[in-house]
């Protein structure tokens, strides 16, 4: 019996002190606590207060209740022991309850308080099991709460900025941001849309879009694709013009993407770029690449892709296409003598009379200068014919500008298609060649292509070919023709002439190619070929100890100034000195005003060279070409020398001119003489020298040396 006592209290005792180890602190503090008062009122209970025993079962009860397993155990032990130490002296409640046989209750006590208190502190463990349990569990989904929570509150944040994000980024954004609903009504829109439409928000915040800003019936074609836009599975771009409150218009590009609520579409966002000021300055640089600055007419390139396309339709429609080339006559006069700014506001009158005169399906187009071309569609040689009478009687009344009074005339040449070709580069050059053919014939006329004048451009257009490569192939040469002094016979001098070795066309002189290497911009190239032979072959004969003469060669073309130091590199590299090279310049370049030509001569008259007017009394600049200093020699044009047998009033000009050099000191020259007449009266006129086939032809190269060797 004893034995099983034992064990009963010992081991909840030991099991109860091996869970212990989990057991907190706190806990071991109110074990102690618990233990001591209970040994307490066990103590006053058996030796003072027997009464005291129940009071020692409830505290027996709370120590479970407050412990657990392990204050139930010990206070059973606790219990066990005092009360068979007091029974066995005689002492406690037991004494007097079973006098017979007090251990037997003892020991029944003991069993009774150790199963009840054990039965408590069990169910109180598993209650406090469940309870730790469940606030575990309450303790993980707080947990778990407060991680959902603060992760909706980082979302809602990132919500909110990426909303206040969103909301500055419209708001400073220079694109245009609407939103409409599905009719067109604006919903909201930002600053850049007020700015552009010039609308305040409160001025056209629910308005229709469609009816403010872009009216359906001006632009019905703007409603029928945001319309389309609505139906589309993907966001949808146009373009389109829309009206400022100012009554502007100005063009939008437009990106737009739906709006869903509940999977349907409510609405769209619409973002727009202006694109005005592009469209304008694409405008302003396709008008500079297709039309002319000046007179605002089709240029060169759109003239070639626009007459293409009239060349085009004319051959699918099997119907006559006129071209009809227009060159003002003695326009650089004009610029000459009034300056470039009234020549281009005559231009730009031209330009004006020449709309005035065309059909609207006519092209026009200003190619260089004072050049025109009209091509005209659906037309015959008569219509074309009528048209050049009628451009004529346009142009030719005069034209102020300021206070002056400008007339013009003008040469016109026309080529047709199919007659004379199909091709529009051709028919433009058939048309110029026709001009030009005017323009040789005495001007202020019109002409149709012919087969004569198809002859000259051929003739033209193996030159012009030609001349690109004449030096390469070495086809130039320098002829020289000897001018003599009236006064012993003696040769004064050389003029250096050039001449052409054409593979086909023979040879040529340079009046039927000079123009074209002036217009092709080949003079420069050819005015540096031509000096540098002339002067390395003087140097050449000087060197063989022949008599020493200058050579003069002809300069015209273009400005002087820019040419001088060619001219002096051309003849450091020859080491010919500088009086040995005789510059004849044209009355049209000494009688320009241009201050740089002065100065070019003065320099080329410092370095030692000779000049001299060329082709003298045969341009109204005559005088004025004396004003430039520097000159050594007066050169009578060819045409008056000529003349001088069958002309009295020729005889007086040429005795003035001979008179007039003299007077300046300068050596006049007559050249072209072929007579003795011609030579008699020059000499009789106290003229210095002459020049031409009376005595001297022009000879090549290899000729000269035999004719020096003579003189000396």
């Amino acid at each position: 019996m004893g034995d099983s006592l034992g064990i009963f209290l010992v081991l909840p005792l030991y099991d109860a002190w091996r869970q212990s180890k989990t057991i907190n602190q706190s806990k071991f503090l109110w074990l102690g606590l618990g233990v001591l008062s209970l040994v307490i009122v066990l103590t006053l209970t058996f030796v003072l207060y027997p009464v005291l025993l129940g009071i020692s079962l409830l505290a027996l009860l709370g120590l479970a209740l407050r412990v657990g397993l392990l204050g139930s155990a010990i206070g059973a032990t606790l219990l066990s022991v005092i009360s068979l130490l007091a029974t066995r002296r005689g002492l406690g409640p037991f004494i007097r309850l079973a006098p017979d046989n007090p251990y037997l209750a003892v020991i029944l006590l003991m069993f009774s308080i150790s199963l009840a208190v054990h039965i408590v502190a069990l169910q109180y463990a598993e209650l406090r099991r469940q309870r730790d349990h469940l606030q575990a569990t309450i303790n993980e989904q707080t947990n778990y709460l407060i991680d959902e929570i603060e992760a909706l509150d980082k979302t809602q944040k990132e919500l909110e900025d990426a909303r206040d994000f969103a909301e500055n980024l419209i708001q400073t954004a220079n694109a245009i941001v609407l939103l409409l609903d599905l009719n067109g009504c604006i919903l909201e829109l930002n600053p850049t849309a007020e700015e552009v439409t010039g609308y305040q928000r409160s001025e056209i915040l629910g308005k229709d879009w469609f009816e403010s800003i872009v009216p359906r019936d001006r632009y019905p074609h703007v409603w029928e694709q945001f319309k389309n836009c609505s139906s589309e599975e993907i966001p949808h771009n146009f373009e389109n013009p829309i009206i400022t409150k100012s009554g502007k218009e100005r063009y939008i590009v437009w990106r737009n993407s739906k709006i869903f609520k509940n999977n349907e579409c409510v609405g769209f966002i619409s973002f727009g770029i202006d694109i005005t000021d592009r469209r304008d300055n694409e405008k302003a640089l396709e008008r500079q690449a297709c039309y002319d600055f000046l007179t605002g007419l089709a240029n060169r390139f759109l003239l070639q892709e626009q007459g293409q396309e009239l060349l085009l339709l004319a051959k699918r429609s099997q119907e006559m296409l006129a071209v009809i080339f227009i060159d003002l006559d003695r326009f650089k006069d004009i610029n000459d003598n009034f300056g470039h700014e009234v020549g281009d506001r005559v231009l730009v009158e031209v330009a004006q009379r020449i709309r005035q005169s065309v059909r609207q399906s006519d092209l026009i187009a200003r190619l260089s200068g004072d050049e025109f071309v009209v091509i005209l569609p659906n037309t015959d040689a008569q219509g074309a014919a009528t048209l050049a009478q009628k451009l004529q009687q346009q142009i030719t009344p005069p034209i102020a500008i300021g206070d002056r009074s400008i007339q013009l005339t003008t040469s016109l040449g026309i080529s047709l298609f199919p007659v004379d070709g199909d091709d529009l580069e051709i028919l433009i050059k058939k048309a110029d060649t026709a001009m030009y053919s005017i323009k040789e014939g005495g001007r202020d006329a019109f002409s149709f292509f012919t087969a004569t004048i198809g002859q000259r451009l051929q003739e033209r257009l193996e030159i012009e070919s030609g001349l690109r490569s004449a030096i390469a192939n070495q086809q130039f040469e320098l002829f020289y023709q000897p001018q003599i002094s009236l006064q012993d016979d003696s040769i004064i001098g050389l003029e250096a002439l050039l001449r052409w070795h054409h593979p086909h066309l023979g040879l040529l002189t340079p009046k039927s190619f000079l123009p074209i290497a002036i217009e092709i911009g080949l003079m420069e190239e050819i005015q540096q070929w031509v000096l540098k032979t002339a002067c390395t072959q003087n140097a050449v004969w000087q060197a063989q100890g022949l008599k020493s003469v200058p050579i003069g060669i002809n300069f015209s073309g273009f400005q002087i100034q820019e040419f001088c130091p060619q001219i002096f590199e051309i003849l450091n590299e020859t080491t010919l000195r500088p009086q040995y090279l005789e510059l004849e310049l044209n009355e049209a370049i000494l009688a320009d005003p241009d201050s740089g030509l002065k100065q070019g001569l003065i320099q080329l008259k410092n370095l030692g060279l000779k000049m001299t007017v060329d082709d003298f009394g045969c341009s109204d600049s005559t005088l004025a070409s004396l004003q430039n200093k520097g000159l050594n020699r007066l050169k009578i044009d060819a045409s008056l020398i000529q003349a001088l047998e069958v002309d009295q009033a020729i005889q007086t000009i040429v005795s003035a001119i001979i008179d007039l050099g003299h007077k300046l000191e300068l050596r006049v020259l007559a050249e072209g003489v072929e007579t003795e007449f011609q030579r008699q009266w020059l000499q009789e006129h106290q003229c210095h020298e002459i020049q031409g086939y009376l005595v001297y032809l022009p000879l090549p190269a290899e000729d000269i040396p035999a004719i020096l060797r003579e003189q000396q």
